[in-house]
């Protein structure tokens, strides 16, 4: 796949687990990986969802 910058990785994991219906997170690592993206892309990308939930519901 070509360079793919975090965001953009970010992007589509949101949407494939969104319109995929994804209840897992190794599902989501598993349907990013048989679209060609690295595991450092996809693990900065579940990093990067789990800051952002983290943040927005279960901050005061």
């Amino acid at each position: 796949m070509a360079e793919t910058d975090d965001l953009s990785v970010l992007q589509i994991a949101v949407t494939i687990a969104r319109s995929e219906q994804v209840r897992s997170v190794s599902a989501l690592e598993y349907r990013l990986a048989a679209l060609g993206f690295s595991g450092q892309q996809i693990a900065n990308a579940v990093n990067a969802w789990a800051a952002y939930y983290a943040r927005r519901h279960y901050q005061p």
